[in-house]
Protein backbone atom coordinates (compact mmCIF):
# COMPACT_ATOMS: atom_id res chain seq x y z
CA UNK A 1 0.00 0.00 0.00
CA UNK A 2 1.53 3.12 -0.80
CA UNK A 3 -1.49 5.09 0.83
CA UNK A 4 0.54 7.62 2.45
CA UNK A 5 1.92 8.97 -1.02
CA UNK A 6 -1.40 8.99 -2.44
CA UNK A 7 -2.90 12.75 -2.48
CA UNK A 8 -6.06 13.32 -4.32
CA UNK A 9 -6.55 16.66 -5.69
CA UNK A 10 -10.07 18.39 -6.11
CA UNK A 11 -10.04 19.49 -9.87
CA UNK A 12 -11.66 22.87 -9.42
CA UNK A 13 -12.21 24.83 -6.37
CA UNK A 14 -15.94 24.91 -4.80
CA UNK A 15 -18.39 24.11 -3.14
CA UNK A 16 -19.08 20.11 -2.28
CA UNK A 17 -23.23 19.90 -3.17
CA UNK A 18 -22.89 16.10 -3.08
CA UNK A 19 -20.58 12.96 -1.34
CA UNK A 20 -21.12 9.90 -2.71
CA UNK A 21 -18.48 7.87 -0.22
CA UNK A 22 -18.07 7.84 3.55
CA UNK A 23 -14.90 7.08 5.35
CA UNK A 24 -13.57 4.39 4.94
CA UNK A 25 -15.59 2.86 2.11
CA UNK A 26 -13.47 0.75 -0.50
CA UNK A 27 -13.56 2.39 -3.62
CA UNK A 28 -12.58 0.08 -6.51
CA UNK A 29 -10.92 0.79 -9.81
CA UNK A 30 -12.78 0.48 -12.89
CA UNK A 31 -13.19 1.31 -16.12
CA UNK A 32 -15.13 3.93 -15.82
CA UNK A 33 -14.13 5.67 -12.51
CA UNK A 34 -16.51 6.17 -9.40
CA UNK A 35 -17.82 9.36 -8.68
CA UNK A 36 -16.58 10.59 -5.07
CA UNK A 37 -17.87 14.29 -5.07
CA UNK A 38 -20.37 16.62 -6.74
CA UNK A 39 -18.51 20.42 -6.77
CA UNK A 40 -19.93 23.40 -7.31
CA UNK A 41 -17.10 25.57 -9.05
CA UNK A 42 -18.87 28.73 -8.81
CA UNK A 43 -22.17 29.83 -7.07
CA UNK A 44 -22.15 32.98 -7.64
CA UNK A 45 -23.06 32.06 -11.02
CA UNK A 46 -25.63 29.95 -12.39
CA UNK A 47 -26.91 28.06 -15.27
CA UNK A 48 -30.77 27.37 -15.85
CA UNK A 49 -31.35 24.24 -17.87
CA UNK A 50 -34.71 25.56 -19.37
CA UNK A 51 -36.97 22.92 -21.08
CA UNK A 52 -38.63 24.84 -24.69
CA UNK A 53 -41.15 23.01 -27.15
CA UNK A 54 -39.90 22.38 -30.61
CA UNK A 55 -42.57 25.19 -31.64
CA UNK A 56 -40.86 27.83 -29.89
CA UNK A 57 -37.83 27.61 -30.18
CA UNK A 58 -37.35 29.03 -33.70
CA UNK A 59 -38.07 32.58 -31.70
CA UNK A 60 -35.15 31.92 -29.40
CA UNK A 61 -31.53 32.80 -30.03
CA UNK A 62 -28.24 33.79 -27.90
CA UNK A 63 -27.96 36.97 -26.10
CA UNK A 64 -31.76 36.89 -25.70
CA UNK A 65 -32.92 38.63 -21.64
CA UNK A 66 -34.98 36.26 -19.71
CA UNK A 67 -36.88 36.47 -15.73
CA UNK A 68 -37.58 33.83 -13.86
CA UNK A 69 -39.06 32.94 -10.78
CA UNK A 70 -38.44 30.18 -8.15
CA UNK A 71 -40.92 28.28 -5.81
CA UNK A 72 -38.68 29.67 -2.16
CA UNK A 73 -38.46 33.04 -3.53
CA UNK A 74 -42.17 33.88 -5.23
CA UNK A 75 -42.38 37.74 -4.93
CA UNK A 76 -38.62 38.20 -6.17
CA UNK A 77 -37.96 38.27 -10.36
CA UNK A 78 -34.49 37.18 -10.97
CA UNK A 79 -32.78 38.21 -14.80
CA UNK A 80 -30.74 35.59 -16.77
CA UNK A 81 -29.84 35.88 -20.66
CA UNK A 82 -29.65 33.36 -23.00
CA UNK A 83 -25.84 31.86 -23.40
CA UNK A 84 -26.51 28.75 -25.12
CA UNK A 85 -29.25 26.45 -27.61
CA UNK A 86 -28.51 22.99 -27.54
CA UNK A 87 -29.19 20.78 -30.91
CA UNK A 88 -29.88 17.66 -29.05
CA UNK A 89 -33.71 16.91 -29.14
CA UNK A 90 -35.26 15.70 -26.18
CA UNK A 91 -38.96 13.29 -27.17
CA UNK A 92 -41.27 12.38 -24.22
CA UNK A 93 -44.51 10.43 -24.97
CA UNK A 94 -43.99 12.19 -28.73
CA UNK A 95 -43.77 15.77 -27.30
CA UNK A 96 -40.11 17.15 -28.33
CA UNK A 97 -38.55 19.70 -26.74
CA UNK A 98 -34.77 21.69 -26.44
CA UNK A 99 -32.38 22.47 -23.80
CA UNK A 100 -31.46 26.22 -23.41
CA UNK A 101 -28.84 27.74 -21.10
CA UNK A 102 -29.83 30.65 -19.03
CA UNK A 103 -27.04 32.50 -16.95
CA UNK A 104 -27.88 34.51 -13.97
CA UNK A 105 -26.15 36.30 -11.42
CA UNK A 106 -26.10 34.72 -7.73
CA UNK A 107 -24.03 37.40 -5.81
CA UNK A 108 -26.38 36.82 -2.67
CA UNK A 109 -26.44 33.19 -3.20
CA UNK A 110 -29.87 32.43 -2.99
CA UNK A 111 -30.26 30.22 -5.58
CA UNK A 112 -29.40 26.70 -5.33
CA UNK A 113 -28.40 23.82 -7.39
CA UNK A 114 -31.97 21.90 -8.23
CA UNK A 115 -34.26 24.52 -8.00
CA UNK A 116 -37.17 24.69 -9.78
CA UNK A 117 -38.10 27.90 -12.15
CA UNK A 118 -40.61 29.04 -13.98
CA UNK A 119 -38.68 30.97 -17.12
CA UNK A 120 -40.22 33.73 -19.69
CA UNK A 121 -37.75 34.74 -22.61
CA UNK A 122 -38.47 38.36 -23.48
CA UNK A 123 -38.52 38.03 -27.73
CA UNK A 124 -39.01 41.56 -28.10
CA UNK A 125 -39.79 44.73 -26.46
CA UNK A 126 -40.69 48.40 -27.36
CA UNK A 127 -40.53 51.58 -25.56
CA UNK A 128 -43.59 54.21 -25.28
CA UNK A 129 -45.04 52.12 -27.52
CA UNK A 130 -49.33 53.10 -28.86
CA UNK A 131 -50.81 49.42 -28.05
CA UNK A 132 -54.27 47.81 -28.34
CA UNK A 133 -56.28 45.50 -26.64
CA UNK A 134 -55.83 41.71 -28.24
CA UNK A 135 -58.66 41.15 -27.35
CA UNK A 136 -60.30 43.97 -29.34
CA UNK A 137 -58.06 42.75 -32.38
CA UNK A 138 -60.39 39.16 -32.02
CA UNK A 139 -63.51 41.04 -32.58
CA UNK A 140 -65.96 40.76 -35.41
CA UNK A 141 -69.39 42.42 -35.91
CA UNK A 142 -71.83 40.20 -36.87
CA UNK A 143 -72.06 39.87 -41.05
CA UNK A 144 -68.36 40.83 -41.28
CA UNK A 145 -66.98 40.40 -44.19
CA UNK A 146 -63.39 41.25 -45.38
CA UNK A 147 -64.44 43.62 -48.04
CA UNK A 148 -66.04 45.62 -45.44
CA UNK A 149 -62.91 46.31 -43.68
CA UNK A 150 -61.76 50.11 -43.93
CA UNK A 151 -58.35 50.90 -45.62
CA UNK A 152 -55.41 48.98 -45.56
CA UNK A 153 -52.64 49.80 -43.08
CA UNK A 154 -50.09 48.24 -45.08
CA UNK A 155 -47.76 50.42 -46.97
CA UNK A 156 -46.55 49.80 -50.32
CA UNK A 157 -42.99 47.46 -50.10
CA UNK A 158 -40.89 50.46 -50.94
CA UNK A 159 -41.94 51.99 -48.38
CA UNK A 160 -41.68 48.66 -45.78
CA UNK A 161 -38.30 48.59 -47.30
CA UNK A 162 -36.73 51.90 -46.44
CA UNK A 163 -38.52 51.87 -43.20
CA UNK A 164 -36.45 48.51 -42.73
CA UNK A 165 -33.18 50.00 -43.74
CA UNK A 166 -33.37 52.83 -41.37
CA UNK A 167 -33.94 50.72 -38.36
CA UNK A 168 -31.24 48.40 -39.22
CA UNK A 169 -28.83 51.67 -39.70
CA UNK A 170 -29.88 53.30 -36.23
CA UNK A 171 -29.95 50.12 -34.31
CA UNK A 172 -26.76 48.47 -35.71
CA UNK A 173 -25.30 51.76 -35.98
CA UNK A 174 -24.34 51.23 -39.72
CA UNK A 175 -21.20 53.07 -41.27
CA UNK A 176 -21.76 54.43 -44.60
CA UNK A 177 -19.78 51.56 -46.44
CA UNK A 178 -22.07 48.85 -45.24
CA UNK A 179 -25.32 50.80 -45.40
CA UNK A 180 -24.33 51.15 -48.82
CA UNK A 181 -24.25 47.57 -49.71
CA UNK A 182 -27.24 46.56 -47.08
CA UNK A 183 -29.33 49.30 -49.88
CA UNK A 184 -27.93 47.14 -52.50
CA UNK A 185 -29.08 44.16 -50.84
CA UNK A 186 -32.46 44.76 -50.49
CA UNK A 187 -32.88 46.83 -53.80
CA UNK A 188 -31.97 43.30 -54.99
CA UNK A 189 -34.49 41.28 -53.34
CA UNK A 190 -36.85 43.70 -54.02
CA UNK A 191 -36.11 43.58 -58.24
CA UNK A 192 -36.57 40.02 -57.53
CA UNK A 193 -39.99 40.16 -56.22
CA UNK A 194 -41.03 42.38 -58.06
CA UNK A 195 -39.89 39.52 -61.20
CA UNK A 196 -42.23 36.79 -59.01
CA UNK A 197 -45.02 38.94 -59.06
CA UNK A 198 -44.77 39.77 -63.32
CA UNK A 199 -44.56 36.42 -63.67
CA UNK A 200 -47.81 35.71 -62.01
CA UNK A 201 -46.20 33.00 -59.76
CA UNK A 202 -48.78 30.65 -57.66
CA UNK A 203 -49.21 32.32 -54.14
CA UNK A 204 -47.63 29.01 -51.92
CA UNK A 205 -44.84 29.04 -54.41
CA UNK A 206 -44.64 32.82 -54.04
CA UNK A 207 -44.28 32.62 -50.05
CA UNK A 208 -41.97 30.15 -50.55
CA UNK A 209 -39.74 32.33 -52.75
CA UNK A 210 -40.11 35.31 -50.66
CA UNK A 211 -39.01 33.30 -47.79
CA UNK A 212 -36.05 31.98 -49.19
CA UNK A 213 -35.03 35.55 -50.75
CA UNK A 214 -35.31 36.94 -47.27
CA UNK A 215 -33.15 35.08 -45.87
CA UNK A 216 -30.56 34.94 -48.21
CA UNK A 217 -30.97 39.07 -47.58
CA UNK A 218 -30.15 38.32 -43.95
CA UNK A 219 -27.43 36.04 -44.43
CA UNK A 220 -25.59 38.81 -46.99
CA UNK A 221 -26.43 41.19 -44.11
CA UNK A 222 -24.85 39.33 -41.54
CA UNK A 223 -21.49 38.82 -43.11
CA UNK A 224 -21.15 42.54 -43.36
CA UNK A 225 -21.20 43.21 -39.82
CA UNK A 226 -18.94 43.16 -36.93
CA UNK A 227 -19.25 40.89 -34.34
CA UNK A 228 -21.23 43.45 -31.69
CA UNK A 229 -23.28 44.35 -34.58
CA UNK A 230 -23.96 40.25 -35.26
CA UNK A 231 -25.66 39.40 -31.78
CA UNK A 232 -27.54 43.03 -32.54
CA UNK A 233 -28.77 41.80 -35.24
CA UNK A 234 -29.53 37.91 -34.35
CA UNK A 235 -31.86 39.46 -31.48
CA UNK A 236 -33.53 41.62 -34.11
CA UNK A 237 -34.09 38.83 -36.30
CA UNK A 238 -35.15 36.93 -33.11
CA UNK A 239 -37.92 39.60 -32.36
CA UNK A 240 -39.39 40.05 -35.72
CA UNK A 241 -40.03 36.35 -36.36
CA UNK A 242 -41.57 36.49 -32.71
CA UNK A 243 -43.83 39.49 -33.67
CA UNK A 244 -43.86 40.13 -37.67
CA UNK A 245 -46.13 42.71 -38.61
CA UNK A 246 -49.55 41.73 -39.69
CA UNK A 247 -52.75 43.48 -40.74
CA UNK A 248 -55.52 43.35 -38.32
CA UNK A 249 -58.61 45.87 -37.84
CA UNK A 250 -60.71 47.17 -34.78
CA UNK A 251 -64.02 48.54 -34.68
CA UNK A 252 -64.75 51.37 -32.89
CA UNK A 253 -68.16 53.02 -32.84
CA UNK A 254 -69.30 56.12 -35.73
CA UNK A 255 -73.00 57.21 -35.88
CA UNK A 256 -73.57 54.40 -33.56
CA UNK A 257 -72.56 51.62 -36.03
CA UNK A 258 -69.31 49.17 -35.98
CA UNK A 259 -66.65 51.01 -38.30
CA UNK A 260 -63.45 49.24 -39.19
CA UNK A 261 -60.08 51.12 -38.88
CA UNK A 262 -57.04 49.22 -40.46
CA UNK A 263 -54.05 48.72 -38.25
CA UNK A 264 -50.57 47.39 -38.85
CA UNK A 265 -49.50 45.45 -35.86
CA UNK A 266 -46.32 44.04 -34.30
CA UNK A 267 -45.74 42.31 -30.71
CA UNK A 268 -47.95 41.10 -28.33
CA UNK A 269 -47.40 40.40 -24.52
CA UNK A 270 -51.13 38.31 -25.34
CA UNK A 271 -53.04 40.78 -23.37
CA UNK A 272 -51.85 43.73 -25.05
CA UNK A 273 -50.43 44.25 -28.74
CA UNK A 274 -48.15 46.91 -30.40
CA UNK A 275 -49.79 49.15 -33.00
CA UNK A 276 -47.30 49.75 -35.96
CA UNK A 277 -49.07 51.92 -37.97
CA UNK A 278 -53.21 53.09 -38.49
CA UNK A 279 -55.33 55.72 -38.23
CA UNK A 280 -56.09 55.60 -34.27
CA UNK A 281 -54.79 57.99 -31.43
CA UNK A 282 -54.21 57.46 -28.29
CA UNK A 283 -57.24 57.21 -25.93
CA UNK A 284 -59.63 55.99 -28.85
CA UNK A 285 -62.56 54.01 -27.50
CA UNK A 286 -62.93 50.18 -29.64
CA UNK A 287 -64.97 47.67 -29.00
CA UNK A 288 -64.02 44.71 -27.52
CA UNK A 289 -67.09 42.77 -27.79
CA UNK A 290 -71.04 42.28 -27.44
CA UNK A 291 -73.37 42.57 -24.09
CA UNK A 292 -76.05 40.19 -23.88
CA UNK A 293 -78.58 42.47 -24.95
CA UNK A 294 -76.40 43.33 -28.25
CA UNK A 295 -75.51 46.90 -26.81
Amino acid sequence: MQLEHTLIRSPVDGIVINRAVDRGQTVAASLQAPVLFTLAQDLRQIHLEVSVDEADIGGITEGQQSRFTVDAYPDRVFKGEVVQIRKQPIEISGVVTYVIIVGTQNVDQSLMPGMTASVEIVLGQRQDALKVSSQALRFKPAGFKHSDSGASARGSGRERMRSMIKDLAEKLELSEEQLSSVESIYAEMGQSIRGLREAGTGSDEFREAIRQLRTQAAQRVAQLLESDQKKRYRLMRAEAKSGSYRRENVWVLDGGKPVAVGLTVGISDSTHTEIVRGDIAQGTQVIVGLSLDGS
